[in-house]
């Protein structure tokens, strides 16, 4: 059962719901009158691989975008063109690049570099009560951050080689220039041994007293342990690079049963996080970190983790 609070914005939807399933209508392309929806899929191996794609419909206009890390090679693709859409079940093909939802997974491909991946997911999709933060109190301007795959079993292959390793599926969808309302969106994963860390901070602006509205999930093998709002982000040391404020150490500690803590640091950027129709340009931020959860023993865990920056 979902901890509870009432946020700020006139939230009733994002901390004060019991979390509520997803359906693949909700991951689908909605098609929804004034709105950008966006899904990111990310994985990463032990050899230092790292994937990004990204697409973005609005209006009937998308955009996607690959990147890829291996070794010191680096690969990136940004594509705008017509979007073509299903909804009920997730299906996206902008350019060379698609991201579908099978009967056991996802699959994201980029045709003309052969990238083909199957993402299996090892947790059941999750969001925070319904996912959904309003920004007035009519509910007019409004923001939905699910996870449609928190972790996953990827295989497949990158340009043409064999790969193996995780990853993470993440659906965003808005209806306003995020610059409006917040001045900062900091979405992160953690993974070490067994242990799925997800969290969000969308810090409001002045208008909003620059308060922030948080979630936090915490898993260990295929169990949810905890899905709460009790979360303090901490930032030790920040940096910039190319205008944009990212995190480079940081102490999280989540107000659950059994308490965590995780300290990370070392935090680079790795890509970025490309400027969609109504957000602006941000970065992907890579770090190490160790993870404490206070279990009897206590257990304290070296892991990897990313973190998705946008500051207005």
């Amino acid at each position: 059962m979902r901890e509870s609070i009432y946020s700020f914005w006139q939230d009733t939807g994002f901390n004060a719901l019991g979390d509520q399933p997803l359906s693949p209508q909700d991951v689908a392309y909605r098609d929804w009158e004034g709105v950008e929806e966006s899904w990111t899929g990310e994985a990463w191996d032990g050899e230092g691989r790292y994937f990004k794609i990204f697409f973005s419909i609005y209006k009937g206009e998308g955009k996607a975008y690959l990147f890829l890390r291996g070794g010191k090679e680096q690969l990136q693709r940004e594509i705008v063109a017509p979007p073509q859409a299903e909804k009920g079940r997730l299906q996206v093909h902008i350019g060379p690049g698609q991201i579908k939802q099978e009967e056991e997974g996802f699959s994201l491909l980029w045709q003309d570099i052969n990238v083909e991946l199957s993402f299996l997911p090892s947790l059941p999709p999750w969001q925070p009560g319904s996912g959904r933060l309003d920004f007035d109190e009519k509910g007019e301007r409004y923001l939905y951050w699910t996870i449609p795959v928190p972790r996953a079993e990827v295989k497949g292959t990158l340009l043409g080689e064999e790969f193996q390793g995780q990853g993470c599926i993440e659906h965003l969808l808005y209806n306003f220039p995020l610059k409006d309302i917040l001045t900062r969106v900091l979405l992160g994963r953690f993974y070490a041994d067994n242990y799925t860390l997800l969290w969000s901070s969308f810090r409001g602006n002045l208008f909003y007293s620059h308060r922030e509205a948080v979630a936090l999930y915490l898993a260990s093998g295929q169990e949810m342990l905890a899905s709460t709002p009790n979360l303090e982000i901490k930032v030790l040391e920040w940096k910039r690079q190319g205008g944009i404020s990212y995190p480079e150490s940081l102490i999280l500690k989540g107000g659950i049963n059994p308490p965590l803590q995780l300290e990370g640091e070392g935090g680079q950027p790795s890509c970025k996080r490309p400027l969609s129709f109504l957000a602006p340009e941000g970065l992907v931020v890579c770090f190490t970190g160790d993870l404490r959860v206070a279990t009897l023993p206590e257990e304290r865990l070296k892991g990897r983790g990313f973190i998705h920056v946008c500051s207005m």
